[in-house]
């Protein structure tokens, strides 16, 4: 029974329920989107986010870029040239940039 339930296949009604209840003001991913993006523009992101959800059912995985995190060093003054001088930030990957 466990296995089952394991093994079914998402409502589409699933992953909406996730992104909602995600805290908004999450670090936005490279291309600038946070979770409020997606909360605001469910409507029109749905599809490619279910299209997400269907390649994984298909293949039983996500492609490995998705759980890629890229670190970057923001210069925190002008002429940074040491590390105290940076301040380091992580830029996800999400969805989006897979559709």
């Amino acid at each position: 029974m466990k296995t089952e339930w394991l093994q079914r296949l998402f409502t589409m009604e699933e992953p909406k329920v996730v992104i909602k209840s995600f805290s908004e003001d999450k670090a936005p991913v490279p291309d600038g989107f946070n979770l409020h993006f997606f909360q605001s523009c469910w409507n029109t992101i749905r599809d490619d986010v279910w299209r997400i959800v269907e390649i994984f059912h298909q293949k039983g995985s996500f492609v490995k870029i998705l759980n890629a995190i890229f670190i970057a060093l923001i210069p925190k003054k002008k002429g940074a040239v040491e590390v105290k001088d940076f301040r380091p930030t992580s830029l996800l990957r999400s969805v989006q940039n897979y559709c």
